[in-house]
């Protein structure tokens, strides 16, 4: 079976993307994680997290069942642990900079970043 390859200009346009991104997290004061899905920022007095996955999915590999000892140990701590998001959007991180935006506006936006009607 043949794989999809990605020409070099879309491995180009989508480099320049996420240089945008990093610039614009950098002026803005956002915090990213290190392949830029996870970003976290305060805006309007509120703790906001935007990101591809939840919580939850980022902390389910934060544990593994020890069939030797029945029991479920730690594997790493978790990242979310003691920390509390007022807003928690799930969207691709491609459009944190519209989310950002729209936040700052004021508007209130759906689970997935979008604009509520």
């Amino acid at each position: 079976m043949k794989r999809y390859k990605l020409s070099k200009a879309a491995k180009a346009e989508w480099a320049a993307k996420m240089k945008e991104i990093e610039n614009f997290c950098g002026l803005n004061g956002i915090e990213y994680s290190k392949n830029l899905d996870s970003f976290y920022f305060k805006i309007n007095d509120k703790n906001v997290r935007v990101s591809n996955h939840t919580t939850a999915a980022s902390d389910k590999g934060c544990e593994w069942f020890n069939p030797f000892k029945n029991e479920f140990e730690d594997l790493r701590p978790s990242y979310h642990a003691g920390k509390k998001y007022d807003i928690e959007i799930t969207a691709s991180k491609t459009r944190i900079i519209e989310i950002y935006e729209d936040l700052k506006a004021g508007f209130e936006l759906t689970k997935r970043g979008y604009r509520k009607e």
